[in-house]
C-alpha cells in the first residue's frame, strides 16, 4: 500500500466532507430574499412668499421655490417688492430643461422631462428707475422623478408597492393598462396593492400616472421567481432562486453522504493494508459520483413524479427531497454498479467509444507502405483491455498480406501492385462484455523499380543576364512519357518543359543562387517518381563581355593525338581556365591558355563537361560553359587522320593549302599532286 497516497486521500476527503457540509448548511439556512432597497426621497418643498412689502425699496419677497415633478406641468411667479417697474428678471446658473423664467413676469413654467438634484440659482431682478437698482436672491429647486419600492416582487405572491414623488395627490393609477384602486394617496406617495393574478407569472408589470389630460410617468416592477439569500462564507449575500438552491442542496449532500461512506470505505482497506493504487482515482472521483447520481435522483422525481400542480417548487419537501438526494449519494457506487448489471442483461451493449478508461486503444498512426518482391511485416500496437486481444480487418488486404489475429501482425511479400487503400482494423478484447476500438489506416503496394528510375544530372550551370539558356536534365529508368516538375518556380522567364525536362529561357535579370527540386514521374502502372535538389545562379552580365565562344568540342580518337584551343571573348587577361570533372585520361586543359591536348589511349562515352574561364579584373568575372567530349575506338583500318596543326606542317613536312569554291578545278602541280 502507498502509505502517502492514503495519508493524502484521507486528508482529501475528510476536507470535502467538511466544505460540502459547509455549503449545504449555509444554503439550507439561507432566508427569503426581500427587496429593501429604497428610491431616493424628494424633499418636495412648496413655493413660499414673505407677508408685507419690504421697507428696503427693490426687494425679491418669494423665499421659496416649490419642487416640481418629472412630467407635471410647473409654474411659479416669483414676487418682487417695491422698484419701478416694468421689471427685468434673470437668473443664474440656467433653469433645469423645459422649465423656463419670463424675464418680463418673473413667471417660470414648463413640464419637466428630467428629473434634476436640488440646486440652488440666484434670481436678479432690475427695476426701470432713472437710477437703476437691481437684487438677487438664491433660491433651491428640485425636480423629483417618480420611484418605486420594492423594485420587484416574487411570482404568485400578493404584494404591495410604494409610488414616491411629488404632487401626487390628484393622479390616477394603471396597472397594465387598467385603472387600479390605490390602497392610500398622499401628496409625495402612493400605495398599491396587487393581486396574486397580477403577479402570477415571471415578467414586468407596468404602472403609469396620469392627471387628467395625460400620462406624467409610469415605472417598471420585475416579477421573479421566489428566492434566498445564501451568504457563502461570510461574505455579500448572494441572491439565489428556489429551484437553483434545491439542486445546489441536493449536489451538495449527495457529495458530503458520498464523502462520509467513501472515508468508511478507505479505513476499512488501510486497515487491512489493501490499498493498491488503481483504487486511488476511484476514491478521488467519488465525492463528484455521489453529486452525480444525487442530482440524477432529483432530475428523476421532480421530471418524473411531480408534475402538474405538484410541480410548484414551493410544493416540494425540502428536507425530504435532501434525504433522497443524500443516501442516493452514500450509496452512488452500489446503484451505478446495480444499474450497470440491469442495463448490460438488458440491453447487451458493444461498447465502440474511442478513449475510455480501461478499454482498448490502437495506437498505431499509419502503416509503411509495401513494395511488390519485397517481404513486408508490420504489427499493429494497442494498449489498454484485457488481455487477449483479437484483430481483425476490413475489407482483405491485398493477397497475399495477412493479419494474425492473435498478434495485429501484417506479413507477406506482395506479388503486385495494389493502389492505396483505407482498411479497418478493430482489436476486440477478453472483458465481459467486450469491449472494442477501430482504426482506419491506408496501405498501398508499389511496383518494384525495374530499372531505378532516377536524375542522373549533377549540377546546373549558371546562367547570365541576355545569354540563351539552355539545360536538358537527364534521368535513367522509368516507363516513358516521363513527366517533370520543380519548386519553386525557376527564375522568370526560365521554363521547364513538363515533357523533355529541358530548362530554357534569356534570364533577363541577376538571381542568387538558389535550390530547386526537381521532380520526374515515369507512366509506369505504379507510377514512380524521382527527386533531386539542384542549384542555379543568374549572374549579372560581365562589364567585360567575358564569354566562351567555342559551341562544341571535337570526338577524339584512341591513339590519335588531341588538340583543341577554347575560344573566349572579352574579360581583362591574363585568363585562368578550369574544367569538372576532370577530362578522359590523359587529356588535360591549360589553364592559362584554354588548351585540350593529350593522346587518348582508352575509349570514353560521351560526357558533358563544365568549361570555367576566369578574367583578372577586380572582381573577377567568370563565365562557365557546358561541351560534351567522348574518345572513340580507332578505325580497323587505320585511324582518321589527325587535326590539322596550327602552323601548317605535319611531321615535318610542308603542307599547301588551298581553298576552293564549288566551281572551281584543282590546280595543276608537278607529280599530279594537288
Amino acid at each position: 500500500m502507498n502509505t502517502n497516497k492514503a495519508r493524502f486521500l484521507v486528508v482529501y476527503l475528510l476536507a470535502a466532507t467538511v466544505l460540502t457540509g459547509y455549503l449545504f448548511y449555509s444554503l439550507a439556512a439561507a432566508k427569503p430574499f426581500i427587496d429593501t432597497s429604497k428610491p431616493p426621497v424628494a424633499s418636495c418643498q412648496e413655493g413660499a412668499t414673505s407677508q408685507g412689502a419690504s421697507s428696503q425699496g427693490l426687494d425679491i419677497i418669494t423665499t421659496a421655490l416649490a419642487d416640481g415633478m418629472v412630467g407635471t406641468p410647473y409654474q411659479q411667479t416669483l414676487q418682487p417688492s417695491g422698484g419701478t417697474a416694468p421689471l427685468n428678471w434673470s437668473v443664474m446658473p440656467t433653469l433645469p430643461a423645459s422649465l423656463a423664467l419670463d424675464r418680463a413676469t418673473g413667471q417660470i413654467t414648463g413640464t419637466p422631462t428630467a428629473p434634476a438634484a436640488k440646486t440652488t440659482y440666484k434670481f436678479t431682478v432690475t427695476d426701470s428707475a432713472k437710477s437703476a437698482a437691481s437684487v438677487s436672491k438664491e433660491l433651491s429647486l428640485e425636480i423629483a422623478s417618480l420611484g418605486l419600492y420594492p423594485r420587484q416582487v416574487n411570482t404568485g405572491s400578493a404584494a404591495e408597492v410604494t409610488l414616491s414623488g411629488c404632487h401626487l395627490q390628484d393622479l390616477k393609477v394603471r396597472v397594465n393598462g387598467t385603472e387600479h384602486i390605490p390602497l392610500s394617496v398622499a401628496p409625495t406617495q402612493i400605495r398599491i396593492g396587487l393581486t396574486t393574478a397580477e403577479v402570477a407569472s415571471i415578467g414586468t408589470v407596468l404602472i403609469t400616472l396620469s392627471n387628467a389630460s395625460s400620462d406624467i410617468g409610469s415605472v417598471v416592477l420585475n416579477v421573479v421567481p421566489a428566492s434566498v439569500e445564501w451568504k457563502l462564507f461570510v461574505v455579500n449575500a448572494r441572491v439565489v432562486s428556489l429551484e437553483a438552491q434545491l439542486i445546489l442542496l441536493v449536489l451538495f449532500i449527495g457529495a458530503f453522504a458520498s464523502c462520509v461512506y467513501t472515508l468508511k470505505s478507505l479505513g476499512d482497506y488501510a486497515g487491512k493494508k489493501s490499498l493498491s493504487d488503481p483504487w486511488f482515482t476511484f476514491y478521488l472521483i467519488q465525492p463528484f459520483e455521489g453529486a452525480g447520481v444525487a442530482l440524477l435522483m432529483y432530475l428523476l422525481i421532480r421530471g418524473g413524479f411531480l408534475t402538474g400542480t405538484g410541480a410548484d417548487i414551493k410544493a416540494v419537501n425540502l428536507f425530504g427531497m435532501c434525504a433522497i438526494a443524500g443516501l442516493a449519494g452514500a450509496f452512488s457506487d452500489t446503484a451505478l454498479l446495480k444499474l450497470f448489471e440491469v442495463f448490460q442483461t438488458l440491453f447487451k451493449p458493444t461498447d465502440n467509444r474511442p478513449d475510455k478508461i480501461g478499454q482498448p486503444s490502437i495506437t498505431t498512426t499509419a502503416l509503411a507502405d509495401g513494395t511488390v518482391g519485397t517481404p513486408y511485416q508490420q504489427t499493429l500496437q494497442a494498449s489498454g483491455g484485457t488481455a487477449p486481444l483479437k484483430w481483425s480487418v476490413t475489407p482483405a488486404l491485398p493477397a497475399p498480406l495477412t493479419l494474425e489475429a492473435a498478434t495485429g501482425k501484417v506479413t507477406g511479400t506482395p506479388a503486385a501492385p495494389a493502389a492505396k487503400a483505407t482498411f479497418k482494423f478493430t482489436v476486440t478484447d477478453s472483458a465481459v462484455p467486450a469491449a472494442s476500438v477501430s482504426k482506419d489506416l491506408t496501405l498501398e503496394i508499389k511496383a518494384a523499380a525495374a530499372s531505378g528510375l532516377n536524375i542522373t544530372t549533377a549540377a546546373l550551370s549558371d546562367g547570365t543576364v541576355g545569354v540563351p539558356y539552355q539545360e536538358t536534365l537527364q534521368v535513367g529508368g522509368g516507363t516513358a512519357p516521363l513527366k517533370w516538375s520543380v519548386t519553386p518556380v525557376l527564375p522568370t522567364p526560365l521554363t521547364l518543359d513538363a515533357a523533355t525536362g529541358k530548362v530554357t529561357g534569356t534570364p533577363d535579370t541577376p538571381a542568387a543562387k538558389a535550390t530547386f527540386k526537381f521532380t520526374v514521374t515515369d507512366s509506369a502502372a505504379s507510377p514512380m517518381s524521382a527527386n533531386k535538389e539542384l542549384t542555379l545562379e543568374i549572374k549579372a552580365a560581365a562589364a567585360s563581355g567575358l564569354n566562351i565562344t567555342t559551341t562544341a568540342l571535337a570526338d577524339g580518337t584512341v591513339g590519335a593525338p588531341y588538340q583543341q584551343s577554347l575560344q573566349v571573348s572579352g574579360g581583362t587577361a591574363p585568363l585562368k581556365w578550369s574544367v569538372t570533372p576532370a577530362l578522359p585520361a590523359p587529356l588535360t586543359l591549360e589553364a592559362a591558355t584554354g588548351k585540350v591536348t593529350g593522346t587518348p589511349t582508352a575509349p570514353a562515352a560521351k560526357a558533358t563537361f563544365k568549361f570555367t574561364v576566369a578574367d583578372s579584373a577586380v572582381p573577377a568575372v567568370s563565365v562557365s560553359k557546358d561541351l560534351a567530349l567522348e574518345i572513340t575506338s580507332a578505325s580497323p583500318g587505320g585511324g582518321p587522320l589527325p587535326p590539322r596543326q596550327d602552323d601548317d606542317e605535319i611531321d615535318g613536312c610542308d603542307v599547301a593549302v588551298v581553298e576552293l569554291t564549288a566551281d572551281e578545278d584543282l590546280p595543276a602541280t608537278e607529280g599530279g599532286v594537288a
